[in-house]
């Protein structure tokens, strides 16, 4: 806990300032979140399952082994694809939740 405190004081005495640390010497780019590519776990209303297939086409649908189905639900995995093609995809669906699945 005392490195954090630490490390918050120090931030807030630099502040504004572009400090080098032991991990880096030369300044890193993020990617735009976008362009992230990921596994979608993805859950959709039952009647959307066919939508669903038409719009990921590397989709693995997800069989339940223990426990129940959520009644009324369609669970399905998706390939890899970047965060932007999974918004485009979805956008046409009633996403009840999805999980990035990095595997």
């Amino acid at each position: 806990a005392s490195a954090v405190v630490s490390d918050v004081i120090d931030a807030i005495k630099h502040k504004g300032k572009n400090i080098i640390t032991i991990w880096s010497g030369h300044k890193l780019e993020l990617l735009n979140v976008l362009q992230a590519k990921n596994n979608f776990f993805v859950r959709v209303p039952e009647k959307e399952k066919e939508t669903a297939k038409k719009l990921f086409s590397a989709l693995t649908p997800v069989v339940l082994t223990t426990g129940e189905a959520v009644e009324g639900e369609y669970a399905f995995l998706t390939g890899e694809i970047t965060e932007g093609e999974f918004e485009e995809k979805a956008a046409g669906l009633s996403v009840i939740s999805r999980i990035r699945a990095d595997f």
